[in-house]
Formats: structure tokens, C-alpha cells, sequence
């Protein structure tokens, strides 16, 4: 079984995790990560991004919104394809760090009402890669026909670039990812078996985010890249 035929919720499950496990600098670590990962700053500003997905040319829309409860800094992230929520989740910011603490993934049949799918973070780690540190996580998907997803992504810093945004060359953080998805039924384990592995890159430009994100398969290519950014406030 090929990528293609079972990624949507599980690319797009890695590439938002692309977005958020953004890890930490060896200097001003937190300085230098909110130039980068604006979902850091407690600003009171609501983002919206709009991504092209490659190779279908369909679009990807996610608002960050942010919040302070009993002193804690928080960013919820609603994600809409085709015009239909696809996904709303939870961050608790620590430091140089986010936590999910919520995931629900929504899938539109034919006939019928939503289905909420769970995806879970399943572990995380940091890795030390040079400059700026990467992670190491686990997610799960699990779709409505039983097939579950786990996806083990390895992310590493690259280098030091710079980013075309609307004319404006700026700096930008290159990490490398290397992803193996491994499939099964979950209640016949043999059942749609398979493991495929990728690798791939994302760009966070400064002051931007994510900008684009990348990944390759023998089967695949799947890549969003930024098309425009919206900011308001609360």
C-alpha cells in the first residue's frame, strides 16, 4: 500500500507537527526561536496562514490564536481544507517548548456527519544537531476504516538560508526530517501492513513561521508551501 493511499490525515498530521516541535537554539534560545516560531509570542495577534498543497494545488488554511489562563501561555490552531474544519489543537508554551494537549481531526464522509479522528503525540524527544537543536517524536493516527499510522519523525538542523517571501529575501532556518510511516489494521495486524520511509526539509523564515515543508517517498511527494499570512488582533 502506497503513501498516496493512505497519507492525507498522517502527512498532514507530520507536516503540522513540522509546524509546532520546533525545538531550541544554544544561544537567547527563546529570543532567537520567536523570531522564527511566531506561535511563541504572547502577543494578543490571531495568524492565519494559507498554504498551497503540492502536487493537488488545493489550498491549506490554520489560525493560531492565543491565550493566557491562571498565567499559562497557550495557542489553539484551527485548520480548515476545502473550506471544512479539518483539525483543532491545543499548545501549552513552556519555555522553547510546545505541548499538545488536545488534537481532534475531523473526516467528512459521503453521507453522513463528521467523524473525529484522534492523533497523538506518542513520544518526544530533543536531539542535539549542531546550531539548533531538532526532535526526535512518534505520532498515531487512526482512521474511521481501522487503519492506524504511526509515524516516527527524525528532525534535524540543516543550516542557515534565506527565504523569497513576497519579494523580501530573509533569513531562514533549514531542518532536515527523515519520517518512516508504518501501517496495520487494528484488529488484523497483517491486514494493509506496510512500512514506507521519507525524507524531507521544512523552512522557517524569520518574523514569517513555516514558510514550506517538503517530503519524498519511492511512492510520493507531497510538499505545502505559504501562500499568504493574515495577522490581527484578538
Amino acid at each position: 500500500m502506497s503513501l498516496k493511499t493512505i497519507s492525507w490525515p498522517t502527512f498532514y498530521c507530520v507536516f503540522l507537527i513540522s509546524i509546532t516541535l520546533f525545538s531550541c537554539s544554544e544561544r537567547e534560545p527563546i529570543e532567537i526561536i520567536k523570531e522564527y516560531e511566531v506561535g511563541f509570542r504572547n502577543d494578543q495577534m490571531i495568524r492565519t496562514y494559507y498554504y498551497m498543497r503540492i502536487p493537488e494545488n488545493d489550498t491549506l488554511m490554520i489560525r493560531f490564536t492565543p491565550s493566557v489562563e491562571n498565567g499559562i501561555q497557550y495557542v489553539t490552531e484551527y485548520s480548515y481544507t476545502q473550506k471544512e474544519r479539518y483539525s483543532e489543537r491545543r499548545f501549552r508554551i513552556e519555555g522553547t517548548m510546545k505541548e499538545m494537549v488536545r488534537q481532534i481531526n475531523y473526516h467528512y464522509p459521503d453521507i453522513g456527519e463528521p467523524i473525529t479522528i484522534e492523533a497523538q503525540i506518542v513520544d518526544y524527544k530533543i536531539v542535539e544537531s549542531g546550531k539548533y537543536n531538532g526532535g526526535n517524536y512518534s505520532i498515531t493516527v487512526r482512521l474511521p476504516n481501522n487503519i492506524v499510522t504511526n509515524a516516527r519523525v527524525i528532525e534535524t538542523f540543516d543550516k542557515d538560508t534565506v527565504y523569497n517571501w513576497q519579494g523580501e529575501m530573509l533569513p531562514a532556518l533549514k531542518f532536515k526530517e527523515a519520517t518512516t510511516y508504518n501501517t496495520h489494521h487494528r484488529f488484523i495486524p497483517f491486514v494493509a501492513s506496510s512500512k514506507t520511509e521519507g525524507k524531507g526539509y521544512v523552512l522557517f523564515a524569520k518574523d514569517v513561521g513555516l514558510v514550506y515543508y517538503e517530503i519524498k517517498t519511492p511512492n510520493y511527494f507531497g510538499a505545502f508551501r505559504l501562500l499568504s499570512l493574515n495577522i490581527s488582533p484578538l
